[in-house]
C-alpha cells in the first residue's frame, strides 16, 4: 500500500489497526476518483485482498451501483448502472 502513497501519490489506501489484525482500507471518496483507472495495487498484492477491499469500499460508497465495464473517469457518457439484484 506504500506504492499508492509513495509512488503514485494518491493516498487512496491505507491500513486499519496493527499486528495480526491489520486490514487494508480504501478511502471511498478518494478511491472513487483515483482507483478506477489505476488499480495497480491489485497486481502487487500477493493475497488479492487489495482488490476485495477496493470493491467493498466501492460498494459501501455507492450502494447498488457499479461503473460500466470499460468506462473511464472523465469520459462523456460514463454512467453508473444498477447492479443486478442478488437472488
Amino acid at each position: 500500500m506504500r506504492y499508492c502513497d509513495e509512488v503514485k501519490g494518491k493516498r487512496a489506501v491505507g491500513f486499519i489497526e496493527n499486528g495480526h489484525v491489520r486490514e487494508i482500507s480504501f478511502i471511498p471518496e478518494i478511491a472513487a476518483k483515483e482507483c478506477w483507472d489505476c488499480q495497480e495495487c491489485f497486481t502487487l498484492c500477493p493475497t488479492s485482498y487489495a482488490q476485495a477491499a477496493y470493491f467493498l469500499a466501492e460498494a459501501l460508497a455507492f450502494p447498488g451501483r457499479r461503473k460500466k465495464e470499460g468506462a473511464t473517469r472523465g469520459r462523456k457518457g460514463t454512467a453508473w448502472r444498477a447492479s443486478p439484484p442478488f437472488r
